[in-house]
């Protein structure tokens, strides 16, 4: 049996493996039974029963996705059995920063769940398998998620690696060797043998189907330290063919529901409801919802009462001007999130061409001539005379504020250098 593959964790999932067992080997079906309960870790099935098919010596964790679409709504949570607790494997950064991990989030120490909404229940699955395959690739080859700039600035000598594609970097948690794997369609094995002779660099294949696409790309591991790739072939019989196979238990649930792990449910720790987006269209305190109304974020807000064009064009020149004046570095993130949401705010108050000329949208988007603006007191009149505009043409609401505290941020920096 493939020992890659994630071990079934309940009475369910042993009897679901055991049904491909009887069907790939042909076998009856209690040894196919018997052979599903050894590859979860028990002596036979009537061992698993006795257990509850719950084995001690691994540890349970769980995958949630929401998905919401045309087919209707729900919630798909995947239980998998792995050899060491997720902190063992990464750390929370780490985790959520792996191959096909990102969309995810460590909710509880057991439970990992995607922040938003996918369009389909198909989606969650393949999603949840893709992150679940990350974890057991983590866990049995003890690598970890690149993450520092500087190991990601070691990507570029990956750069003329023939047929490169879904590239990944990752970290021997012994060595802290930087490894590179990627995984092609149509794999160039002959020009990159030839380029990792050529670079000082060892190469790994093996008949392990990958992350990515199991059965449609085909991975292939670099590394430059001999002494971890030595590290990395004694574990390669475990990336056998088909590894890519989760044997978990996938329940289905309504979409409004929250799993809770039981881990979570024994430190008695309530969850937090999930975010989601307010009604469209539905005004707020003088204020208004935007962006995407995808379950699993929350909305965007803007002041429900439009700002004139004319004072919209006036602040653009002026932040224009502050753009092209040399700001300190510390202006640079408050800066781009008012011009952003200003933008926003100028498209989603006048989305008729009928009510602003090409001209004027073009001026506003980025393109205003700049005033010549000097740096210190008259980069703070500036700061100054574009919150006096906003609070003249906009009424008093929270989205206003927010904007108006980043603006004092500008000040706040500006001020200090001079």
């Amino acid at each position: 049996m493939n020992l890659f593959e994630v071990k079934p964790s309940t009475l369910g999932g042993i009897k679901s493996l055991a049904k491909k067992i009887k069907r790939d080997l042909g076998i009856p079906h209690h040894e196919a039974l018997d052979l599903s309960a050894h590859e979860a870790g028990f002596q036979n099935f009537r061992h698993a029963q006795h257990l509850g098919g719950h084995n001690p010596n691994y540890q349970t964790i769980y995958l949630t996705a929401y998905w919401y679409g045309s087919e209707g709504a729900g919630r798909e949570t995947l239980t998998i059995q792995i050899e060491k607790p997720l902190y063992e494997i990464a750390s929370r950064s780490q985790l959520e920063h792996g191959k096909h991990l990102i969309p995810f989030r460590l909710e509880f120490a057991d439970h990992l769940e995607r922040r938003v909404d996918l369009n389909s229940q198909s989606e969650a699955h393949d999603d949840i398998y893709a992150a679940a395959r990350s974890i057991v690739f983590m866990e049995i080859l003890s690598l970890r998620p690149a993450m520092s700039a500087e190991q990601s600035e070691l990507l570029s000598q990956y750069g003329n690696l023939p047929g490169k594609d879904h590239p990944s970097l990752w970290a021997h948690k012994q060595t802290r060797a930087l490894v590179f794997m990627d995984e092609p369609y149509n794999p160039q094995f002959r020009e990159r043998t030839t380029w990792a002779s050529a670079h000082d660099i060892h190469m790994l294949t093996s008949e392990w189907r990958g992350i990515y696409r199991p059965g449609h790309t085909i991975p292939n591991i670099f590394c430059s330290d001999q002494s971890t790739m030595t590290l990395l072939q004694e574990q390669a019989p475990r990336l056998e063919k088909g590894a890519c196979e989760i044997h978990g238990d996938m329940e289905s649930a309504p979409y409004h529901t929250q799993f809770i792990s039981p881990s979570r449910e024994a430190a008695s720790k309530k969850r937090r409801p999930r975010p989601m987006p307010a009604i469209p269209g539905l005004e707020v305190k003088g204020a208004l919802p935007y962006g995407q109304f995808i379950g699993g974020q929350t909305s965007l807000w803007r002041p429900a009462k439009r700002m004139s064009l004319d004072l919209h064009l006036e602040t653009a020149a002026l932040l224009t001007s502050l753009e092209n004046s040399g700001m300190p570095y510390a202006c640079d993130s408050p800066f781009a999130d008012v011009r952003v949401a200003l933008d926003d705010w100028m498209n989603l108050e006048f989305p008729s061409d009928g009510e602003i000329t090409d001209e004027q949208r073009g001026a506003y988007s980025y393109n205003a001539t700049p005033i010549k603006i000097r740096k210190g007191i008259e980069q703070l009149d500036a700061i100054n005379k574009i919150s006096d505009l906003l609070q003249q043409g906009y009424a008093d609401c929270k989205p206003l504020h927010v904007v108006l505290k980043k603006i004092r941020r500008i000040h706040t920096a500006i001020s200090r250098k001079i």
